[in-house]
């Protein structure tokens, strides 16, 4: 058996969201996970980082800082942050397992048709 792709090598090139993706023939995907995670990066360095370092705080400014809202914001910030770093591990993996799965003779969606249809029929099975 030859095999096409290297799922480590897809992995590594995972490290950057949407490359192992791309590897695998899989250019859609590769070029959605890397506009997320485009997107990411510039609502973290833009609003992101800031709420979290408030969120240590609390606030320093007694009387003009209120913490309770602080607090609010600081916790949603945190969870959009958690949730992408669960889509990046998944991210990894993905690459991973989709390499096997094309070594292994399994088709995989590679267009936006195929994947969108995929998702359906996933769904029709679970419903």
């Amino acid at each position: 058996m030859t095999t096409e792709q290297n799922p480590k090598k897809a992995m590594w090139l995972s490290l950057i969201p949407g490359l192992g993706q791309i590897y695998n023939k899989q250019k859609t995907k590769g070029y959605i996970f890397l506009a997320v995670t485009i997107l990411f990066l510039a609502y973290f360095l833009g609003i992101g980082a800031g709420e979290l370092a408030k969120l240590v705080t609390l606030g320093t400014v007694r009387g003009q800082d209120n913490s309770l809202f602080i607090l609010i914001r600081g916790a949603f910030h945190l969870i959009i942050t958690v949730v992408y770093f669960l889509f990046y591990a998944l991210n990894i993996k993905d690459a991973g397992t989709v390499a096997k799965r094309i070594n292994n003779g399994i088709a995989v969606p590679k267009t936006l048709k195929e994947m969108v249809q995929a998702i359906y029929e996933m769904a029709s099975h679970i419903y």
